[in-house]
């Protein structure tokens, strides 16, 4: 018997994600599309980390969190693509892929083949794109954004026409993004990747064709919580700092996660603070313990603010920005303890994971008052679609999309 008889080929996949907020979701994709596929979930891989939004210091920092994750998945060390070495690589060209850059881009990877492609998404930057056409022959097999959003170029474009500053009634925006979308489908068309293939943990259609095509395979809750459980093992630091964090401190607890609005320009920096302050007020009993954790990719110091304003009426505890990079779910003990506010995606995932009611605090009201008119419309849709991804995982049976389309 020779060798090949002997030892099955091992699958060569790459792994491309922004930043440890997506590594959970391709660690099960990886994991669960061998164990479907090749009755085998070993597989060599090379993860990719790129984040064209990222510095080059807060890139390496994620890589830090992304390595420990991986390790005991028995995945080797990141690779790290900054900014400037994207740069690089392309010569500017963030779209074109003529045959130099890609064989620059094969030699910052290492390989010239590669049977597999996971990606999240190919809205930002263009790592993902590059990939597919360095190497024509892997399966490009989507893991979606968070645990499982799917969503096109040519819908985001769409939600970005709604952000108008005249006073728009919400039918006449939906019409404006209908029109946006008809105009923008050919022009990005091209540049958007099609996946064969999309393993996802909770299947959200986001656009409502992103899927088309495309076979969906569920990961299993339980291969989940496995996988989870591994990457929380291999922090034990995280668990540490928790029971430092709790120690002391007068119940109840709660969990403030907070976004970063004004770093992505949709309020100011003011605004966001006291729109917080105001969340704070509304869920949280006098004196409590609130345990503040900033938005991982967060530049301005909004967290720090909000600490100061709220301190004379409750018990505040700021988390480390060095911890406050691990994704929330990994945060097992100081989620046993807290109950958890959050306006963002944990309102899914910690319910699909841990069974947790999240506190989700927007409301329209609260939107009109602290956002300008012009980003205000576009999150005014983003809350009606949390709204409606929350009300179908409470009667999701685990097949099947859990939401598709857009919500009116």
């Amino acid at each position: 018997m020779n060798r090949r008889q002997a030892e099955p080929l091992r699958r060569l996949c790459l792994v491309h994600v922004f930043g440890p907020g997506h590594v959970l979701a391709a660690l099960c994709a990886v994991e669960w599309y061998g164990m479907t596929r090749n009755g085998d979930e070993s597989a060599d891989v090379v993860v990719l980390i790129h984040n064209p939004g990222l510095s080059d210091a807060l890139a390496h920092k994620s890589a830090d969190v992304v390595r420990q994750m991986i390790s005991p998945h028995g995945w080797p060390e990141p690779i790290v693509l900054t900014r400037g070495e994207m740069d690089g690589i392309t010569g500017g060209q963030s779209r074109n892929a003529p045959r130099q850059v890609l064989q620059r881009f094969r030699q910052k990877l290492g390989r010239n083949q590669f049977d597999e492609i996971y990606y999240p998404h190919d809205l930002v930057g263009c790592a993902a794109q590059l990939a597919t056409h360095a190497y024509p022959r892997a399966t490009p097999i989507t893991f979606g954004d968070a645990l499982g959003n799917i969503t096109t170029r040519q819908h985001q474009f769409g939600l970005l026409a709604v952000m108008d500053p005249r006073s728009l009634t919400w039918s006449q925006r939906v019409a404006r993004v209908a029109r946006a979308l008809r105009r923008r489908t050919k022009r990005h068309e091209a540049a958007s990747i099609h996946a064969r293939e999309a393993v996802l943990i909770l299947p959200i259609d986001e656009s409502g064709d992103g899927l088309l095509g495309t076979e969906l395979i569920i990961v299993p809750r339980h291969l989940v919580l496995e996988v989870l459980s591994r990457c929380q093992r291999a922090v034990p630091e995280l668990a540490v700092y928790s029971q430092r964090l709790l120690a002391g401190t007068p119940a109840p607890q709660y969990l403030m996660l907070l976004e970063n609005f004004a770093d992505a320009n949709l309020t100011s920096f003011e605004r966001e603070v006291a729109m917080y302050e105001a969340m704070v007020e509304r869920h949280v009993p006098r004196g409590a313990t609130v345990f503040v954790k900033g938005h991982p990719l967060s530049v301005k110091p909004v967290e720090e603010d909000l600490c100061r304003r709220l301190s004379s009426r409750f018990a505040v505890r700021l988390v480390s920005p060095d911890f406050g990079r691990y994704p929330v779910e990994l945060w097992g003990d100081l989620l046993a303890s807290c109950e958890v506010i959050s306006l963002g995606y944990p309102c899914l995932s910690l319910e699909f994971l841990y069974g947790k009611k999240v506190i989700y605090p927007f409301l329209p009201e609260m939107i009109e008052e602290f956002f300008p008119r012009v980003s205000g419309a576009y999150l005014l849709y983003c809350d009606r679609y949390t709204r409606a991804q929350r009300i179908s995982l409470a009667s999701w049976d685990g097949r099947g999309l859990l939401l598709r389309g857009p919500v009116s």
